[in-house]
C-alpha cells in the first residue's frame, strides 16, 4: 500500500492553498491521471477498497496544491513547481523550473522509476503536442533528409508490423563515410518519401511509399511508419490514408527499382523493409548498371544494415579477418565484424542505447527499481547527464543531491549517511543530527535559523532526554520583566 502523501511528511502545511492565478490544466491532468492510477491499485488488489481510494486521491490533490506543477510550451523540457512552503509564500516568484521527472519525483516519490518514466512522457505528448507540417519529395535529398536530419526526442511507442519507432531503424544514421547516403537509392523515380518536420526543423516520422514499377505507375504501397511518438505516427497515418495511400506488405515491391550507386565494388542502398530482400543488376544500354531491381532471384542481399550493398553471401571480419556468414555478421561504419571481435571493441551505451567505442566507455552509479546498480555510458551521456560526486564517484544526476554545506552526494550516500533537516528541508550529515522532541531531526544550523527567525517560539535543548523542545517565548519575556 503507497502513500500518495508522502512528499509532505513532516510539513506544517496550510488547509488550502490559492493558485494565485496560476493555471490549474497540468494540475488537473495529474489528479486525473494519478486518480486512474489508484482506482487501478484498488481493483487489482483485494486488500485495498474505496476507503484507501478516497484517503489517497485527497493526498494527491495536497500535494497538488502546495506544488502547483505547470509547464510551459517555450520550456518543454521543465515542470514548474514550489521548490518548498517558504517559496510558495513568496508568490509567483517563488517558482522554479525544474526537470519534468525531478519534479514528479519530487512530489510523489513512492512512485517507482518506470511509473515516473511513463508520467513524463504523457505529460509531454498530453500536455505539450509538438505541431508537425507534412513534406513530401522524391529527390535524393529528400530521402537523406527524412531519414538522417536531426530527429525530434524519442517518447514511448507501441510498435507493430507497420508502426515502428524511428530510434530502432538502422539507416537514421549520417553514413557520412559515404559520398551518399543509403536512402538516396530510393530517388530512382519509383519511390516517394512523406515525413513530418516540426518548428524547428526536426524529422518526427517517415515512411516510403512504392508508386510505380520500372516507371509503370501501380497503385501506391507503403512501408512501414516510422515514428519518434504516438502524435507523429498519428499524423502521417491520417496523411497516407486521407491519400488513399495503401500499407503494404511483403512482395508489394517486387519489380520497383532503386537507383544503382556503385561503390567500393558495391552498390549504396537501403536495408529493405519488405521482403523479399534481394535486388538484381538493370542495365541501360552497354554495360553500365542504372537500376537495382527488387526481386525474389536477385543475388545483391539488400538485408544489410551498413548502406554497402554487394553480391554474394559472406563477410570477412575487419578485426580477425575471419570470414562471418551474414546471418552473423555486425557491421559499424561499413565495416564488417564476427560478434566476438564486435563485442571486444564496442558495447551500448545504457543511457542513449547507441553501440560505441569501447575506448569511450564510463562506468556510471544509477538507480532502479531493484535498487542501486552501476552501467555504462558513453563519454558523451556521462558529460552531459551524469555528475562526480564529493567521493569521486560517476552519478547518474537524477540521484545526486547537493548537501546544506554545499556537498554534492550519491543516492547511496544520503541513504546511509544523510537526512533531511525538517526545519529547513536540506540534507546534512548524520554526525550534524539532532533529535527533536517530535520525533523529528535537525540540524544545529536548522535549530539556529529558527530561534532567529521566529519569535513566538524557540527551540531549547532538553538534557535530561537529549533533544529540543519548541516552547513558547512569552515565558521568556516574563522571567526578563
Amino acid at each position: 500500500m503507497r502513500d500518495y502523501g508522502k512528499a509532505l511528511e513532516g510539513l506544517e502545511i496550510e488547509t488550502f492553498y490559492d493558485s494565485n492565478g496560476l493555471s490549474q490544466r497540468c494540475k488537473t491532468f495529474l489528479y486525473e491521471y494519478l486518480a486512474r492510477k489508484i482506482k487501478q491499485e484498488v481493483d487489482d488488489c483485494d486488500s485495498l477498497d474505496t476507503s484507501y481510494y478516497y484517503e489517497q486521491t485527497a493526498n494527491v490533490s495536497k500535494v497538488l496544491d502546495v506544488y502547483w506543477p505547470n509547464i510551459d510550451r517555450d520550456e518543454p523540457a521543465a515542470m514548474f513547481i514550489y521548490p518548498d512552503l517558504a517559496a510558495r509564500d513568496k508568490g509567483r516568484s517563488g517558482r522554479r523550473g525544474v526537470r519534468i521527472g525531478r519534479a514528479l519525483r519530487k512530489m510523489f516519490p513512492e512512485l517507482l522509476d518506470h511509473e515516473i518514466d511513463s508520467l513524463v512522457d504523457t505529460v509531454k505528448s498530453k500536455l505539450m503536442p509538438r505541431e508537425y507540417t507534412v513534406h513530401t519529395g522524391t529527390s535524393a535529398k529528400d530521402f537523406a533528409r527524412a531519414y538522417s536530419h536531426t530527429q525530434v526526442a524519442p517518447e514511448n511507442l507501441d510498435t507493430s508490423w507497420h508502426k515502428k519507432h524511428m530510434v530502432n531503424s538502422c539507416m537514421r544514421y549520417s553514413f557520412d563515410h559515404m559520398p551518399n547516403h543509403p536512402a538516396e537509392a530510393y530517388a530512382s523515380g519509383d519511390f516517394e518519401v512523406i515525413w513530418l518536420e516540426d518548428a524547428g526543423g526536426r524529422i518526427g516520422g517517415r515512411v516510403v511509399v512504392a508508386k510505380s514499377r520500372a516507371g509503370v505507375e501501380i497503385k501506391p504501397k507503403a512501408g512501414p511508419i516510422y515514428a519518434v511518438s504516438e502524435t507523429a505516427y498519428k499524423k502521417l497515418s491520417e496523411f497516407i490514408s486521407f491519400a488513399e495511400i495503401e500499407l503494404g506488405n511483403n512482395r508489394d515491391w517486387i519489380g520497383c527499382q532503386l537507383k544503382a550507386i556503385p561503390y567500393r565494388g558495391g552498390y549504396i542502398a537501403p536495408y529493405l523493409d519488405y521482403e523479399p530482400r534481394w535486388l538484381v543488376e538493370k542495365y541501360a544500354g552497354g554495360s553500365s548498371v542504372t537500376k537495382l531491381e527488387i526481386s525474389s532471384d536477385g543475388d545483391i542481399d539488400a538485408s544489410q544494415y551498413n548502406g554497402l550493398l554487394a553480391t554474394g553471401s559472406r563477410h570477412r571480419c575487419l578485426e580477425c579477418e575471419d570470414e562471418v556468414d551474414e546471418n552473423y555478421v555486425y557491421t559499424r561504419d561499413g565495416d564488417s565484424y564476427c560478434e566476438t571481435c564486435y563485442h571486444e571493441l564496442f558495447f551500448c551505451c545504457d543511457y542513449c542505447e547507441e553501440d560505441m567505442s569501447r575506448d569511450e566507455e564510463r562506468e556510471i552509479h544509477t538507480v532502479n527499481r531493484w535498487g542501486n546498480n552501476t552501467q555504462s555510458w558513453c563519454e558523451h551521456c556521462a558529460i552531459h547527464h551524469a555528475v562526480e560526486t564529493e567521493s569521486g564517484e560517476s552519478w547518474d544526476e537524477d540521484h545526486v543531491y547537493t548537501t546544506g554545506d554545499g556537498i554534492v552526494i550519491s543516492q547511496d550516500e544520503y541513504d546511509n549517511d544523510y537526512f533531511m533537516c525538517d526545519i529547513v528541508e536540506e540534507i546534512y550529515h548524520n554526525d550534524q543530527s539532532n533529535d527533536l522532541s517530535c520525533g523529528g531531526r535537525a540540524s544545529a544550523y536548522g535549530i539556529s535559523w529558527y530561534n532567529m527567525n521566529d519569535f513566538t517560539t524557540k527551540y531549547v535543548y532538553d538534557a535530561m532526554n537529549d533533544h529540543w523542545v519548541l516552547e513558547p517565548r512569552e515565558q521568556e519575556t516574563k522571567e526578563s520583566a
